[in-house]
């Protein structure tokens, strides 16, 4: 489609439209990670056990003070 089609297409949609658009909601990996123990029924002490890492890490991870390594993530995974 050409520009001129594609404003034309847009500009006859819904005049409220923008009402109705609302921002995405981000989740953090940290409650990513806590939905998915939860939804598992693991605790952080059972995760950190299984990937080999303190359980102050998958705490901090969850509570969003510490970013996940590239590492981390291939054995969260």
């Amino acid at each position: 489609m050409t520009t001129a089609i594609l404003l034309t297409f847009f500009s006859r949609g819904d005049s409220n439209m923008s009402q109705k658009l609302a921002p995405a909601r981000v989740l953090t990996p940290g409650k990513i990670l806590s939905r998915e123990l939860e939804a598992r029924g693991w605790t952080q002490k059972d995760s950190a056990e299984i990937i080999g890492r303190p359980v102050q890490t998958i705490n901090e991870i969850i509570r969003g003070s510490k970013q996940i390594t590239p590492e981390t993530a291939i054995e969260l995974s």
